[in-house]
């Protein structure tokens, strides 16, 4: 199972259908001021069933649906084990994930 987590702030995919719900976890995460989502995103959602979670953004501001995004990374990742990670934002300028992985030490 991959995960894929959409920020949907800066990113909106029409829909997900040509995605398997057999081989991804779908996290899609909405800023305060997105009220409505299309319909036929929702369709493609719900067929990814419990491998899916809408996160809504509590509040707006500055990168605060990347705390989010972070906050439900850490959650879901204790939850679930995944074999890739991939956050889908077209945002400049944060620390890149690959970074984060353990380098090995001699």
């Amino acid at each position: 199972m991959n995960l894929i987590v959409i920020d949907y702030e800066n990113v909106q995919p029409k829909t997900l259908t040509h995605l398997s719900p057999n081989e991804y976890f779908i996290v899609l995460c909405v800023g305060e001021n997105q009220k409505l989502l299309p319909v036929v995103l929702i369709k493609s959602l719900i067929m990814f069933g419990k491998n899916c979670r809408i996160i809504e953004c509590p509040k707006a501001g500055k990168n605060a649906l990347d705390f989010i995004i972070v906050d439900e990374m850490a959650r879901i990742t204790t939850e679930y084990q995944f074999n890739a990670l991939y956050i889908i934002s077209k945002d400049k300028g944060d620390l890149h994930p690959k970074s984060w992985t353990k380098q090995p030490t001699d």
